[in-house]
């Protein structure tokens, strides 16, 4: 079966990907891994290896997608928070945070 001349022109990795891990990975990539509350974001550092060998890494924050309930919106909020912004929610409340976020300019 021979191709057509617009299918030899994709680039290889246009097909579906071979495992589940790579479309997670592909739509990890797409998603911003950003702390709502703390603004933690990725970082990068080395994997060192016992030999010392040293290869780029990235350090992912602690995300989770959370729904708080505000009392005075009668709504559920939901935030994409780190465990350190959940645990500054817990001691500030979420009127409070909110008002910060919204206050910072971001959508909520």
């Amino acid at each position: 079966v021979q191709l057509g001349s617009s299918l030899r022109r994709l680039p290889p990795c246009s097909g579906l990907p071979d495992s589940f891990e790579q479309l997670a990975k592909r739509l990890e990539a797409l998603m911003s891994k950003v702390c709502q509350v703390t603004g933690k974001r990725p970082v990068t550092g080395n994997n060192v290896s016992h030999s010392q060998r040293k290869t780029r890494r990235r350090f992912l924050p602690n995300l989770h997608t959370h729904r708080f309930w505000v009392e005075s919106e009668n709504r559920f909020v939901k935030l994409r928070v780190s465990s350190k912004g959940m645990r500054i929610i817990d001691k500030k409340g979420i009127e409070t945070v909110l008002a910060d976020i919204r206050k910072r300019g971001d959508a909520i």
